[in-house]
């Protein structure tokens, strides 16, 4: 699973970096990083499952070096999916997760 991630998340970015005029180099750079959020993000997740914590999360954007090109398939709830992982979506609050951009999860906090 892990590398057809990489593999979507390089494809995007390298068509990002062509489509912008700039080096293919540049997308490359971004792998360390991406590695880094798929990684923390499967560690985060799977001490959720064993503490048998529900996984129930504020739909954010995932990082651009995830999706480059954004839009409206740049969120978590495609990213789990992709991941085969089976989540809710849910507003802040109280028992509601929040994926940050280095793919750790804790607490959704509300902003005021």
């Amino acid at each position: 699973m892990l590398v057809i991630f990489l593999a979507i998340a390089l494809h995007g970015a390298l068509a990002s970096a062509t489509s912008r005029g700039g080096p293919s180099a540049a997308a490359y750079a971004e792998l360390p990083k991406l590695k880094r959020y798929r990684d923390g993000l499967d560690a985060s997740l799977s001490r959720l499952e064993r503490e048998g914590t529900p996984l129930v999360f504020v739909d954010g954007k995932v990082p651009s070096y995830v999706d480059p090109l954004g839009g409206p398939t740049a969120r978590h709830s495609v990213a789990l999916r992709a991941m085969g992982k089976k989540a809710e979506f849910k507003k802040r609050g109280p028992g509601v997760l929040e994926i940050a951009s280095g793919g750790s999860i804790g607490p959704s906090v509300r902003r005021r």
